[in-house]
């Protein structure tokens, strides 16, 4: 499943073994293709993007809290990083 354009996984039950799967991929792509000082904006519903976390703590974060279902993937992007790209 591509996580970032099939978002149905969101749905799930957060502390379903299914979600974090998916959960994990997510955060892999995101880390590794996104990442400044090894953090990335925390993509919550709640929090609008606005703080940047270590994938332990976004994790248990998007464990806990929701995603924001309307996220892109340019919204946790660092601008450094595509303005290089």
């Amino acid at each position: 499943m591509d996580v970032f354009n099939d978002k149905s996984w969101l749905k799930l039950w957060r502390i379903d073994n299914e979600y974090k799967k998916y959960l994990d991929v997510f955060l892999d792509h995101a880390f590794v293709t996104s990442s400044n000082d090894n953090k990335i904006a925390y993509p919550c519903a709640i929090c609008g993007n606005q703080f940047h976390y270590e994938k332990e703590i976004v994790r248990g974060y998007l464990i806990m809290k929701e995603m924001d279902l309307d996220y892109q993937k340019y919204i946790w992007i660092f601008p450094w990083v595509v303005e290089h790209r």
